[in-house]
């Protein structure tokens, strides 16, 4: 199998940094509640977006 090039790790390395990403979104987002805030804004979605493939993407500063 080629490796993809937009991953930045093997694909077989993806699944934890998955893991451990979606529970700093998690967290994001229960800070989001706690704080009292009910807004998504741009730069929220953007957060999200680099929480979700840090360490697994190139990508992980912009979305299409």
């Amino acid at each position: 199998m080629q490796p993809d090039e937009k991953l930045l790790c093997s694909p077989e390395e993806k699944i934890p940094f998955e893991i451990a990403n979606q529970a700093d979104v998690f967290q994001f987002l229960a800070d989001f509640v706690k704080y009292g805030r009910t807004r998504i804004t741009e730069s929220d979605l953007l957060a999200i977006h680099h929480l979700t493939i840090k360490g697994i993407g190139k990508l992980s500063r912009r979305y299409d």
